[in-house]
C-alpha cells in the first residue's frame, strides 16, 4: 500500500490543506495498474483493504490538521467519497477518494449528507462493519436526490 500512496502523492501531507476553493476530491489510485497488486484478492477484501487505506489517511490528516497554522480547524472537513459505480464490475473494486474541503459549514449545508438504504450504502457498512471501524456513518448527498453516485463515508462528530 505504501507504493499505492507514494505513487499517487498522498504521503505529501500539504495537499490535505491545500487552498482549494470549495473542495478537493483525490483518488486513491488512478490507474488500475497503480492497484495490480490486489487482483489476488476477491472482490470484497479488495474493497475492504481500500477503505480501510482511505480512511487511514483521512484520519491521519485529521489529525495534522490540529497543529497546521493558520488553519481554521472548525472549518476544516475531510472523508471518504466513493464515486464511479457504473464501472465497479470492470474495474474490479470500489474507487475511494479523500474528500476535503476547509469550507465545512458551507459544504455540509450544500451537501445535506443523510443515511440512505441501497445495495451500496449496504455494501459498504458492511465493510466498515467487517473492519471494526465504527464512528463512521455512510451518507447520500441530499442535495443530489439522495442517488447512490457518490457514497460518503463520513466520521459522527461532522454530522452531530
Amino acid at each position: 500500500m505504501q507504493s499505492l500512496i507514494k505513487k499517487e502523492s498522498l504521503d505529501k501531507q500539504d495537499i490535505f490543506f491545500a487552498d482549494y476553493g470549495t473542495f478537493e476530491e483525490m483518488p486513491l489510485f488512478s490507474r488500475w495498474s497503480h492497484i495490480n497488486f490486489l487482483k489476488k484478492y476477491s472482490f470484497d477484501k479488495r474493497n475492504e483493504v481500500l477503505i480501510k487505506q482511505a480512511i487511514s489517511l483521512a484520519d491521519e490528516a485529521m489529525t495534522s490538521a490540529k497543529l497546521i497554522p493558520n488553519l481554521d480547524f472548525n472549518e476544516y472537513f475531510i472523508c471518504i467519497s466513493i464515486t464511479k459505480w457504473d464501472d465497479v464490475n470492470e474495474r474490479g473494486c470500489i474507487s475511494p477518494n479523500i474528500y476535503i474541503s476547509k469550507r465545512k459549514s458551507w459544504l455540509l449545508s450544500f451537501l445535506e449528507l443523510v443515511e440512505f438504504d441501497s445495495p451500496e450504502t449496504s455494501m459498504i457498512k458492511n465493510y466498515l462493519y467487517n473492519l471494526n471501524i465504527k464512528e463512521k456513518r455512510v451518507c447520500v448527498s441530499k442535495s443530489y436526490g439522495g442517488e447512490n453516485d457518490r457514497i460518503y463515508i463520513v466520521d459522527d462528530f461532522f454530522l452531530n
